[in-house]
């Protein structure tokens, strides 16, 4: 789920998860300094290094209610130093959730995390049979 701050400033997004007998919501606020820096606030466990443009600050397992009132209080004080954008419409958070996605994939390419394939690898990929069925419990 993703929503808007009525301020403009802050996009949410929760993400349920169930698994066996665990569940867990997973939780983080985004927000756009200046066009170039994007400040997260998250309850989720790091997986890997954010891009050198990304700050990121963590409480894992925290809730909601923290988690918002932590994100304000660091606006506010990154705001004395930087430009904090505002999505004034769908097609801006859009935009965002674009550049999000590409500043990750191309952090992740550069540092030698994922590695790009070809179309003829991908076709290679696609044409052979599955290896194995995953079976997930009920």
């Amino acid at each position: 789920m993703e929503g808007l701050h009525s301020s403009g400033q802050i996009l949410a997004k929760v993400l349920y998860v169930f698994f066996r007998t665990r569940e867990r919501f997973a939780i983080a606020l985004f927000s756009d300094f200046d066009g170039k820096t994007i400040f997260a606030t998250t309850n989720k466990k790091p997986e890997f290094n954010p891009p050198s443009n990304h700050i990121v600050q963590r409480k894992i397992g925290a809730r909601s209610e923290f988690l918002f009132d932590w994100h304000q209080q660091k606006l506010a004080e990154m705001s004395q130093t930087k430009s904090l954008q505002k999505f004034a419409s769908l097609d801006d958070v859009a935009d965002f959730e674009d550049k999000l996605v590409q500043e990750n994939y191309d952090d992740k390419i550069k540092r030698g995390i994922w590695v790009e394939m070809t179309e003829a690898e991908v076709a290679v990929l696609r044409a052979q049979p599955p290896q194995a069925t995953l079976v997930l419990p009920r």
